[in-house]
Parts: C-alpha cells; sequence; structure tokens
C-alpha cells in the first residue's frame, strides 16, 4: 500500500507516545470516526499498525489499569472491547527505543501522558516542539550524559529553553522524589510541572518540593492552575513564563 503523509505523522505519533485510543487518534489525525476506521484498516492489514483490547494489558499488571477501567466504566464505554494502537510489525524495527512505553505496566501512563501532551499542544505555543522519554533517552545517550539529568515523561523545547512534564500516577519514597527534585533543580530545564492524578499525591508532593522553586504542581483534572510554593498560583503559562495563555 501507498503511505500518505498522515499516515507516517500517525506511525511517528505511536513511536513517540507508545499507543492510543481510536478516540485519540481520531481527535489529532482525522475528521471523524468513520475516516479513523476507513484508514486504519488498511494500516492493519499490512501490518504498519497493530492493536490489542486493553483489558489484554490490564493482565499482567490489573492493580494499576483498575482507575482507567473504573472512569472509562463510569463514562458508559464498553472496556471489554475497547481497543489500543500501537506501531505494527513493519514499524517496530526503526523505532525499537520507543518499544518500552508499549510494555503493558505502563499502559494507562502513556493513554494519561496522551491526553497531557493534547491539553499542552492547545495551550502553549504551536512554534515549540516536544519530545517523549525515548526520544530524550536516545538524544541523551548521544550526548552521553544521560546518569546526569532525570528523563522527564515529555519535554517542550522553544527557542532553545526546554520545560519538563511529569505525568504522577503513584507515590514513591520519600528519598526518590528528594533525588529527583534535586537533579531537576540543578538541571537546565527552566521549569518542571509535575500533573497529580489525585489530591492527596498533589498535595504530598507540594510539601516535598517546598524548597525547589523550580518545580510546580497541578492536577490532572484542572491541567490550566499551576501551584507552587515559592510563586502561588498561577496558570501553566505563567508558571513557565512564555506569556500569557490562550484558554
Amino acid at each position: 500500500m501507498r503511505l500518505t503523509v498522515r499516515d507516517l505523522q500517525l506511525m511517528e505519533y505511536l513511536s513517540e507516545q507508545g499507543l492510543a485510543t481510536s478516540d485519540q487518534l481520531t481527535e489529532r489525525f482525522f475528521p471523524n470516526k468513520e475516516c479513523f476506521w476507513t484508514r486504519v484498516r488498511p494500516l492493519l492489514k499490512n501490518g504498519y499498525v497493530e492493536s490489542a483490547l486493553l483489558l489484554s494489558f490490564a493482565s499482567a499488571v490489573p492493580s494499576k489499569m483498575l482507575p482507567l477501567v473504573k472512569k472509562l466504566r463510569e463514562e458508559r464505554r464498553n472496556v471489554e472491547r475497547l481497543k489500543v494502537y500501537s506501531l505494527g510489525a513493519r514499524f517496530k524495527t526503526k523505532a525499537k527505543h520507543s518499544l518500552t512505553i508499549v510494555a503493558p505496566m505502563f499502559a494507562q501512563h502513556q493513554l494519561g501522558l496522551n491526553e497531557l501532551r493534547t491539553f499542552l499542544e492547545k495551550t502553549l505555543p504551536p512554534e515549540g516542539i516536544y519530545l517523549s522519554d525515548p526520544e530524550i533517552r536516545l538524544e541523551e545517550l548521544r550526548l552521553g550524559s544521560i546518569e546526569d539529568i532525570p528523563i522527564p515523561d515529555l519535554v517542550w523545547r522553544v527557542q532553545g529553553r526546554s520545560y519538563a512534564f511529569e505525568l504522577e500516577r503513584n507515590q514513591k519514597s520519600n528519598l526518590r522524589y528528594f533525588e529527583r527534585f534535586s537533579r531537576y533543580e540543578r538541571s537546565g530545564y527552566e521549569r518542571i510541572v509535575y500533573f497529580c492524578e489525585n489530591e492527596t499525591l498533589y498535595e504530598d508532593l507540594l510539601e516535598k518540593a517546598a524548597r525547589f522553586p523550580k518545580i510546580g504542581f497541578a492536577l490532572t483534572n484542572k491541567p490550566s492552575k499551576v501551584f507552587s510554593r515559592f510563586r502561588g498560583s498561577q496558570t501553566v503559562f505563567d508558571f513557565l513564563g512564555v506569556g500569557s495563555g490562550r484558554y
């Protein structure tokens, strides 16, 4: 089959983000779901894209998928039939660096990260570029500095400056947070925003990061508002220091 520019963009996105739902891909690349199905079928048939039931990922780490499954059922979605899409066999050999983020234990995290990336793309200036975890690791390996700086979930780079974003879903140890916050504070990132999935985690991380002025926190259900102990409550636009928001 002859690949279109949109096909290549879709596969590049899956290479960067790991996997996505049909709704996420439709919103990004197609005018409606019918157009999505019309094009994705030949991509599936020819091995450029592959699909799997979302619950097939849950079998490896059930507890990690429970919040997502609960949310989807509350939205009256047919969870048992819901599929996610990733790179197919014909394309995987060209994107080996992305395969780690397609592991079952990361499925819910990556789907949430897709939503976060969409929010940022709609909110921040369009001239910036986004780098996902695999791309950042590849870049740092080439530069030989991967041991010195944290690898964020997502980086936005614009006018020679870099901003880091983390999607935080689960509690980690105090030592792990202190070490990561300290490394971020010493890094070249202008600002770092942690998007937390619940208020308990949000409040806890605010307390832990009280001495780190570069770091701010937001809730995933209210991503426009970022809070830090040094700057108080701001829009994500103002916290990053890039002007006035557009939302």
